[in-house]
């Protein structure tokens, strides 16, 4: 009697441990943000696939006198399933969107028939005229379902 006592127990903990583990999993959100260089990918939430195509920062940097405060330019592809669209996303001020007051840093793309919001959250690290050999820029891009 005391066996099948011990072996109730045990799976009745082996159960409740179980049940735990499954609901904490799901619990689990997939992160809408991704920090890639030029010419890398990442996957973000709602299965979106995001490559940076490029990455130009012409900010001014911290330390130095500049006539313009330059931009940081990304362009990118994002793809779900078989359907991929390419924007072009601007932190800064963005010449060729002369007279729109639109921000150049979000856009709004379809993909496979929903629409997704794309930010380009940062580009990091912002230049520093006294870190002449910077780590590799990264472009923090957030895709959100709308």
């Amino acid at each position: 009697m005391k066996y099948s006592q011990k072996l109730i127990a045990a799976l009745g903990v082996a159960a409740i441990t179980l049940a735990y583990a499954c609901k904490t999993s799901s619990e689990v959100t997939p992160t809408n943000r991704v920090a890639l260089s030029a010419y890398q990918s990442g996957r973000v939430a709602n299965d979106i696939n995001v490559r940076v195509d490029s990455l130009k920062d012409s900010r001014c940097p911290e330390g130095a006198l500049c006539i313009w405060q330059g931009n940081a330019v990304v362009k990118a592809t994002l793809s779900k399933d078989t359907d991929q669209k390419q924007v072009r996303l601007v932190l800064g001020p963005d010449p060729s969107s002369t007279g729109t007051r639109q921000k150049s840093d979000s856009t709004g793309v379809v993909l496979s028939g929903i629409t997704y919001k794309v930010i380009l959250r940062d580009v990091t690290p912002y230049p520093n005229v006294n870190q002449p050999s910077p780590p590799a820029t990264q472009a923090v891009i957030e895709v959100s379902k709308l």
